[in-house]
């Protein structure tokens, strides 16, 4: 099996500031002195935690995911991250992972967090994903999912 190299960026994000927010990580990645295979940015990194889906939510046509394809093509590799998508009339806390050929997947979280009212504004997500980068076979998960270990794992959904 290849080495797999994942460098995971974290940033103070400004609130319901996607364009800024875009910025700052096409920095924090322009700023990578070592290769890497992957990079991991946070939940919703161009809005932070908002429950204003309706005024931040994005198609999957829309600026970020064109920003995301861009910078793995320019950079030549895997980048993935989550924001808010609206997809018919609903809205999702999806996970985007862009390969560097432009070649898209993406996840919709599948557990929402109750005690922060996200049921009342995103639509849970049915089917897991499994991406394959240096043969290596990667589920990515959005936050609260990880705490449901048996769904996480569980193969006929993928």
């Amino acid at each position: 099996m290849q080495d797999l190299i994942v460098t995971v960026i974290q940033a103070d994000l400004r609130w319901q500031s996607p364009e800024y927010n875009r910025s700052v990580f096409e920095e924090k990645i322009n700023a990578l002195k070592h290769p890497t295979h992957l990079v991991v940015l946070p939940e919703m990194f161009t809005t932070g935690f908002t429950m204003e889906a309706d005024k931040w939510a994005e198609e999957m046509s829309g600026a970020t995911v064109e920003w995301m394809k861009s910078t793995a093509q320019k950079h030549r590799l895997d980048l993935t991250g989550s924001l808010i998508i609206r997809e018919r009339n609903k809205f999702f806390n999806r996970l985007i992972w862009v390969k560097p050929t432009g070649e898209l997947f993406s996840y919709d979280k599948r557990h929402l967090f109750r005690m922060a009212g996200e049921h009342k504004v995103y639509g849970a997500g049915k089917k897991l994903l499994t991406v394959e980068l240096n043969d290596w076979r990667i589920r990515p998960f959005i936050c609260y999912d990880l705490r449901f270990p048996v769904w996480c794992r569980n193969v006929n959904l993928a």
